[in-house]
């Protein structure tokens, strides 16, 4: 019998913007990034090595998970091309 793959809902809450620096006194929707929970993440390979990330990202209310950007450099530092880009004389 196969499993049925679980659903995750990933933490959310209303956080106050910063803009330059400075609070704006504006509330937004903002998620966890997916790597909160490594063993649930598509992109666990992305995840810090001390473990869990704990950055939160200001999202839409239709959003269903998002990673942060940290996570997505950690991500990109992987690709097949790194490396590969060549200086032109």
């Amino acid at each position: 019998m196969a499993s049925k793959k679980e659903v995750v809902g990933w933490k959310t809450k209303m956080m106050e913007t910063v803009h330059l620096g400075n609070k704006t006194g504006k509330m937004a929707h903002a998620m966890i990034c997916m790597n909160s929970k490594p063993e649930l993440s598509k992109y666990s390979q992305a995840a810090p090595e001390d473990g869990v990330c704990d950055q939160w990202v200001f999202t839409g209310t239709e959003i269903a998970s998002v990673l942060c950007s940290n996570c997505v450099q950690r991500l990109m530092s992987f690709g097949p091309n790194r490396g590969l880009i060549q200086k032109e004389d």
